[in-house]
C-alpha cells in the first residue's frame, strides 16, 4: 500500500524488525506430489521415487518482468531502463533464444474474488473493512489508471506493437525501456504531488492511480493460469524478474491488516509450476527492497500528505531463494552489476533442469542417445549441465525425494 497513515506504516515496520509475521513461508508438504504424475512416480512410506523423461532445451528462456506500476516507481523504473543493455547483453553474448514479456502488480477485485484454493494452502478471506482505506484491492476495478483492466491480472503489456521482445526485434532495448517506464505511473506521481496537506479523494485516486495493493505473486500466477499460452513455448527455461519497492500486499500480512490470499504466495507460485509445468527450469529474480538501510531510503523518497514509503520484499525473497534466483536491492545506485548477474543466471538456465524437490538422492541420468552424454553437476534441485547440450537433447531421470 503506497501511502498508508504513518500510524499503519510504522506498526508495519516494527512487524519486520520483530519477525512476527503470521504468514509461515515454509515449504508445503502437506500434498502428494505424486497425485497428478501417477505414472513418472511412486509413493512409499519414507519417498517418492521419480522416473521420467525430460527434453533438454536448446538455448530457449522465456522471461517475465513484473513491473509495480504504483506511484512512487517512476525512479527506480528509469534505473532499470538504463542498464537494461547489460541484461540483453549477457544474453546475446550466449545466443539465448528469449522471449521476454511484461505484466505489473495490478490486481483486480474480480480477480481476487474468483481465485481459487487449488494447491492445498489456506488464506484469509479478502479484506471487507470498508476503513481500510482506497489504497486496497477492495473496489479495485477497470479505470483510465489500469488502462481499462489492461494493465491488470497478469495481461501481457505489449511492447509497441508486439506482445513479447525476442532476439530478432532490432529495436528491441528502446522498446524495452520506453515500456518498463509507465506513463501510468508517471501520471499517478503528478496526481498524488498537488495534495500536500489531505488524501485525495478515493473516487479521484482510482481514475488517476493504479492499484497501491502491489501484488505480483498473485499477477504471476493468474499470468500462468489465464495467459502464459501464447508466451510460454515447449522446451524453454522460464525466469520471472520482480521490480518492486514494496513487499506483497506491502508485508500487510505482518499485522493482519492485508491478508495473503493463496495466490499471493510465493511457495503457491513454485507449487504451480512444479506441478503445471513440471519439465520447465524455473527461478525468480527479485530486485527489491532488501533490507533496513533500503527500507530508509525509500521513507520520504516521493513527498505527499501521506508520504510514500516502501517495505522490505520478504515474500518476493523467498521465491527468489526457494529457486535459486537472485535477491537484488532496488536502492543500488548503478543496475548495471546486478542485471548483468541476472542476465548471466537466465542464460544458463537452458543447460539446467528443475527436479521434483530440493534434497533428491540415488539421482540416475541416462541419455537416449549416448553420444550426447556430458557431465553434470547438482546443486539443491536444479541439474545442470557442464557444457552446451544439442538442442531437443532427449535423457531420463531417476531420483528420490524425501516423503
Amino acid at each position: 500500500m503506497k501511502t498508508l497513515s504513518k500510524y499503519i506504516v510504522g506498526a508495519v515496520a516494527l512487524a519486520y524488525y520483530v519477525g512476527c509475521a503470521p504468514v509461515n513461508f515454509e515449504k508445503d508438504l502437506t500434498n502428494n506430489p505424486c497425485a497428478q504424475n501417477a505414472n513418472a512416480c511412486v509413493v512409499t512410506e519414507t519417498s517418492f521415487d521419480w522416473s521420467y523423461d525430460v527434453t533438454v532445451t536448446g538455448g530457449r528462456v522465456d522471461i517475465l518482468f513484473v513491473n509495480d506500476n504504483s506511484g512512487s516507481m517512476s525512479f527506480e523504473q528509469r534505473k532499470l531502463a538504463d542498464r537494461f543493455a547489460n541484461f540483453i547483453q549477457k544474453l546475446d553474448e550466449r545466443q539465448v533464444d528469449y522471449r521476454i514479456g511484461m505484466i505489473t502488480t495490478d490486481v483486480s477485485t474480480a480477480a481476487t474474488a474468483n481465485a481459487n484454493n487449488k494447491y492445498g494452502y489456506t488464506y484469509e478471506p479478502a479484506v471487507q473493512d470498508s476503513t481500510l482505506g482506497i489504497y486496497q484491492t477492495k473496489n479495485n476495478g477497470a479505470s483510465s489508471a489500469n488502462g481499462g483492466g489492461g494493465f491488470q491480472d497478469g495481461k501481457l503489456i505489449k511492447f509497441g506493437g508486439h506482445d513479447f521482445l525476442t532476439p530478432s526485434i532490432s529495436n528491441r532495448i528502446d522498446l524495452f525501456k520506453s515500456t518498463i517506464v509507465r506513463q501510468e505511473t508517471i501520471n499517478c506521481e503528478t496526481f498524488l504531488s498537488g495534495y500536500q496537506t489531505s488524501n485525495p479523494p478515493d473516487a479521484q485516486y482510482r481514475q488517476n492511480c493504479p492499484s497501491g495493493d502491489e501484488r505480483g505473486i498473485f499477477a504471476a500466477n493468474l499470468f500462468l493460469k489465464n495467459n502464459a499460452g501464447p508466451f510460454l513455448r515447449e522446451n524453454s527455461a522460464f525466469a520471472v524478474i520482480v521490480l518492486a519497492d514494496e513487499d506483497v500486499r506491502s508485508g500487510g500480512y505482518l499485522d493482519n491488516s492485508t491478508p495473503l490470499r493463496e495466490f499471493d504466495l510465493p511457495q503457491a507460485l513454485v507449487k504451480k509450476m512444479r506441478t503445471d509445468f513440471s519439465q520447465k527450469s524455473f527461478k525468480v529474480h527479485s530486485i527489491i527492497t532488501d533490507n533496513n538501510t533500503c527500507l530508509n531510503q525509500q521513507y520520504g523518497q516521493f513527498p505527499t500528505y501521506n508520504p510514500i514509503t516502501g517495505s522490505i520484499g520478504t515474500a518476493y525473497k523467498y521465491a527468489s531463494q526457494s529457486t535459486g534466483g537472485i535477491v537484488g536491492s532496488i536502492c543500488s545506485g548503478d543496475y548495471t552489476a546486478m542485471l548483468g548477474d541476472i542476465g548471466t543466471d537466465v542464460a544458463y538456465m537452458s543447460q539446467e533442469i528443475a527436479l521434483r524437490c530440493d534434497t533428491p538422492s540415488n539421482l540416475q541420468v541416462t541419455f537416449h542417445n549416448p553420444a550426447q552424454a556430458v557431465g553434470y553437476d547438482l546443486s539443491g534441485g536444479t541439474l545442470r549441465f557442464v557444457t552446451a547440450l544439442a538442442p531437443a537433447t532427449k535423457l531420463n531421470l531417476k531420483y528420490t525425494c524425501p516423503n
